[in-house]
């Protein structure tokens, strides 16, 4: 009997470490990657060629650029490599495993 309860116990804890992995936080509530967030800091690099973005927010944080993604001054759409260090941005992205993917930046005016 305790031997069964052990694997029951223990099926559980396996059950809920593989839940997390696929997207269920303790409560089981599912963390979605398609939730939109948005960050305000100052560029502090952009990598053209790789295709990224890095801001200081709290502490510097790197965004992945698409073909998408849609790069803003004000009304004018504008394209990374008129992104300069310094510059204050908002990003808008979704998460995509590790990674956070900008769908949109608005360069302060």
């Amino acid at each position: 009997m305790v031997s069964m309860l052990g694997l029951v116990l223990a099926g559980t804890v396996r059950g809920e470490e593989k839940s997390r992995s696929e997207g269920q936080n303790k409560s089981g509530t599912v963390q979605s990657s398609d939730a939109s967030q948005t960050k305000s800091g100052t560029v502090t690099k952009v990598d053209v060629a790789a295709k990224q973005v890095v801001v200081m927010v709290t502490r510097d944080m790197t965004f992945s650029v698409t073909d998408t993604t849609k790069i803003v001054q004000g009304t004018t759409s504008t394209k990374i490599g008129d992104i300069k260090v310094g510059a204050h941005v908002a990003i808008d992205y979704v998460r995509k495993g590790e990674a956070r993917v900008a769908t949109k930046i608005t360069l302060s005016e």
